[in-house]
Order: structure tokens, then C-alpha cells, then sequence
């Protein structure tokens, strides 16, 4: 969606007709002090001070993050714009895109939830392994292909309840010397 502001005002001057469905009003109420009308309260200082302060910095790009008013409510977006310069160089407008980004902001949401309790599930499990109330290992047979190989699985880790069952060390895991042929009395 592409629109035009002010650069004094950060008023809008040109915007897409795109640019208003999104919002749900018309055209013609997205001129002028849109902020107010459009961005979430709670970001709406912070997303005036980042142009205030392109415009002070005198920057050519800016780019930042906030919630837009959509009909049935606020999604997150990504404004960038860049700025349009009259002929002794002052900034005098800004053109700029916004892109929702409200999908990929829910995913991130997600991926970091599921990130903080998969970390917390292994946090429980290592509590319960380190704990020694049951003899628990890790085994692997990574690399394996044939059938003989994959019956011999090694030891990657246990805990000490574990090798004090079978009665090795942890060097002996360390070493890989570990394995189920080792481990396995024979038949």
C-alpha cells in the first residue's frame, strides 16, 4: 500500500485506494491527521517520534513496526518510506509503504511459545534424568544402515543410576565404549 505524508505535519497527501479498504474508511478520512484515526494508541507517539526524528536526523529511510486499525481490529504492520527532498535538500515528504505483517507477527508469537515450552519440557526432563530415581540413557545408532548395525546402538548418555546398574563409568560413555553388544549378554 502505498501512501504520501507531510514531512512538517506527517499529514497524508496521497494514499491508495488499497490503502483505505485495508482500514475500512474512505478515501477522503485518511487525509490529514490519520495517527489518531489509525494507529493503535499505545504506538502511536513512538511511530510520530521515529519520523520526527528522520526528519531532524535527516535521513533518507525510515522504517518501523506498529498496530493499524483494520475492520475488526488492529494488525500489526511495517511502515518504510523514503524521503522526497526539495531542491535545497530539506525533506519535504515522505512515500512510503505499508506492509501487514499480522500473519508472520502471530507465527513468531507461536514459534516463541513453543520455543519457551519445549525448553521448559527439557529443562523437566534433565531435572528428572540428573535426579537418579530411575536408571535412564540416551543411545543412538546414527549412521547406521544395515540390519546388524542397527541393532548396535551405542550409549550417548545416561545418568549415574544407570551406570551404576550396568556397572560402567562415565569415561566408558565418554569413550563410546558403550554399546549394545556390551551391554547385551549373550543368548
Amino acid at each position: 500500500m502505498l501512501s504520501i505524508l507531510r514531512a512538517d505535519t506527517l499529514h497524508l497527501v496521497y494514499v491508495t485506494q488499497y490503502y483505505a479498504m485495508l482500514f475500512g474508511l474512505p478515501t477522503d478520512d485518511m487525509y490529514g491527521d490519520w495517527w489518531n484515526t489509525v494507529v493503535h494508541p499505545a504506538d502511536s507517539d513512538r511511530t510520530l517520534n521515529t519520523f520526527r526524528t528522520a526528519v531532524e536526523d535527516n535521513r533518507d529511510f525510515v522504517e518501523f513496526q506498529y498496530r493499524i486499525k483494520c475492520a475488526g481490529g488492529y494488525r500489526h504492520a511495517i511502515d518504510r518510506a523514503a524521503a522526497l527532498r526539495d531542491s535545497t535538500g530539506r525533506i519535504v515528504r515522505w512515500c512510503g509503504t505499508t506492509i501487514d505483517i499480522e500473519d508472520m507477527y502471530l507465527s513468531q508469537k507461536a514459534a516463541k511459545a513453543a520455543s519457551q515450552k519445549l525448553a521448559e519440557s527439557e529443562a523437566y526432563f534433565r531435572f528428572i534424568f540428573q535426579s537418579n530415581l530411575v536408571p535412564m540413557a540416551f543411545v543412538s545408532n546414527t549412521g547406521a544402515e544395515t540390519d546388524d548395525e542397527l541393532r548396535n546402538w551405542y550409549l550417548v548418555d545416561a545418568n549415574d543410576a544407570f551406570l551404576a546398574f550396568v556397572g560402567y563409568s562415565r569415561q566408558d560413555v565418554e569413550k563410546g565404549a558403550l554399546t549394545s553388544c556390551k551391554l547385551t549378554p549373550p543368548e
